[in-house]
């Protein structure tokens, strides 16, 4: 548990960006989005990041977060179901064009990409949704199933985040290489 804890973040203000109630948020869960991105995933990805909390037998707490202009493809696991699905889980999070709140209760973990505007869609060449969550498809041509296993393995935060940016590199190979070629 030490890897969420006691992290060291060359950032903070980076870290907290767009969060609403920083303190609070600290108070009731931990967060990290300080994970490396491999270089290939760069021009997609802006960032990995984690969040975990136990509020088993205490009261619900709303994070919220100003919403930037990019979708979110998070693992998540978790005591009670999330944005109406059984947990585990692999959802992808639409653009958000307001404020994102989400009720954190019970004990919960997420681990997640955020794609850099337009990332996902240069990535996968599917144009993203606006304000919704739904499981993953076939948009990174990873199963969901194999996504959350290796995603879950590890407990460490930089381990799962690693294994997350791994299983999106032949998503990124198998787009970059052409798959026909055209005569005229």
């Amino acid at each position: 548990m030490a890897s969420w804890k006691n992290a060291t973040v060359l950032d903070r203000a980076a870290t907290l960006r767009g969060v609403l109630r920083p303190a609070e948020t600290a108070q009731r869960a931990g967060l990290r989005r300080d994970a490396p991105v491999s270089e290939a995933l760069r021009p997609f990805v802006e960032r990995y990041w984690s969040v975990r909390w136990d509020l088993t037998g205490r009261p619900p707490f709303r994070s919220e977060v100003l919403s930037h202009p990019s979708v979110n493809v998070s693992v998540e696991t978790g005591t009670e179901p999330r944005f109406g699905f059984a947990l585990p889980a692999v959802l992808v999070h639409g653009v958000v064009t307001r404020r994102f709140s989400v009720d954190l209760t019970g004990a919960g973990r997420v681990t997640a990409v955020k794609f850099r505007p337009g990332g996902f869609t240069a990535l996968t060449g599917i144009p993203p949704a606006r304000n919704t969550v739904e499981p993953l498809g076939a948009e990174l041509g990873v199963p969901a199933d194999r996504l959350l296993a290796d995603v879950l393995a590890p407990e460490d935060d930089d381990a799962r985040a690693a294994a997350l940016d791994t299983a999106m590199l032949p998503s990124r190979r198998s787009r970059s290489t052409p798959t026909s070629t055209c005569s005229g």
